[in-house]
């Protein structure tokens, strides 16, 4: 997939958001995140405005990496550029903060869901 990606780019096409989504998601599900979040650089870059899914991924995979402050840190530019997280994204944070041991932050998110009116999942 790397390789396509580069492919394309080299031709001078420009990856539309969806592409870039893809590529996120799999970087942060192989534990790269930092090739991830190179990759949301590069969307700037290319004026492509990242969406919910975007954001989601790398919040969910700075989280599994142990990087909660960075997750959160998204989380507010994501809601800064008046992007609304979904229940997928607040339980991405909410669940990802637990297991990094900041259940007292994941509260807060909780409780911002919860203001939404969003049911949280089981998990």
């Amino acid at each position: 997939a790397d390789d396509l990606f580069n492919e394309m780019v080299s031709k001078g096409l420009k990856p539309s958001v969806a592409t870039y989504n893809s590529m996120i998601d799999g970087w942060c599900k192989e534990g790269e995140i930092d090739q991830a979040m190179s990759c949301i650089v590069r969307m700037y870059e290319d004026e492509k405005d990242p969406d919910v899914i975007t954001y989601t991924s790398l919040i969910h995979g700075l989280c599994a990496s142990g990087r909660p402050s960075e997750a959160v840190y998204l989380w507010n530019e994501m809601k800064g550029k008046d992007c609304c997280p979904n229940r997928i994204t607040f339980m991405a944070l909410i669940q990802g903060l637990c297991k990094c041991g900041w259940s007292s932050e994941a509260l807060v998110y909780f409780r911002e869901m919860e203001k939404k009116e969003m049911e949280p999942d089981s998990a």
